[in-house]
């Protein structure tokens, strides 16, 4: 090749090398990408207060049960605060995220000396519970094993959990809900070439008379 010839191959390979003009997003497919996009947001927030309403709600509830039952029908006996612990929330960290405090106690029942983590009292008050404190409790004669803190304060920490994992739950399906709604209506609007190709396939079989005998006897 002589140098007329290399120069004129120089210039088509950095004509051929320059870039091509950008493919126009149609309004379909740019709808459906940020109903994708903000769609997730309330599905991921919904479904973390579901999860966190649905696991709590049911043991403060049978604890609320049992408070209203116990102080009608109930032994009394005393408690002390041996240890107060904490918990966190999945989200805690330096600066953000809920601590909450609960008391565990040492009682004696008919002679017979227990231990009780009461998970249902958390607040996040941390002066709220004091180590060595005497609890006054009430359990059931049946069930020893079954008690709850008899104080007023108590029964309203445990009413004011019960509210919070219910709004949790009304907050949070509603909320997830509509995420998926809007993540469904995106993929709908504007679904995955792959999709696309294999409902082709799909309905080109469908009306083949080839691979639809049916078809074909349908035909005129």
């Amino acid at each position: 090749m002589n140098y007329v010839g290399k120069l004129a191959a120089k210039g088509q390979a950095k004509s051929s090398s320059k870039k091509r003009p950008r493919r126009r997003i149609s309004t379909q497919k740019r709808l459906s990408k940020w109903l994708g996009i903000i769609g997730y947001f309330p599905a991921y927030i919904g479904l973390l207060l579901v999860i966190s309403g649905g696991v709590y709600l049911p043991s403060v509830l049978s604890t609320q049960r049992a408070d209203a039952e116990l102080h009608q029908t109930g032994a009394p006996a005393v408690g002390e605060i041996v240890e107060i612990k904490r918990a966190s929330t999945p989200h805690a960290r330096p600066g953000g995220g809920s601590t909450t405090y609960y008391p565990m106690t040492e009682q004696t029942i008919r002679g017979k000396q227990t231990s009780k983590n009461w998970t249902s009292y958390e607040t996040t008050n941390p002066d709220r519970w004091v180590k060595g404190e005497a609890l006054p409790l009430m359990y059931d004669t049946k069930k020893p094993k079954r008690m709850v803190i008899d104080t007023a304060e108590a029964s309203q920490i445990i009413a004011k959990s019960v509210k919070s994992n219910q709004r949790q739950l009304l907050i949070g399906i509603p909320l997830a809900a509509a995420g998926v709604a809007m993540i469904f209506v995106g993929r709908r609007i504007d679904p995955d070439p792959r999709k696309k190709q294999k409902r082709a396939q799909a309905r080109e079989r469908k009306f083949s008379p080839i691979v639809n005998p049916r078809w074909r006897k349908q035909r005129p």
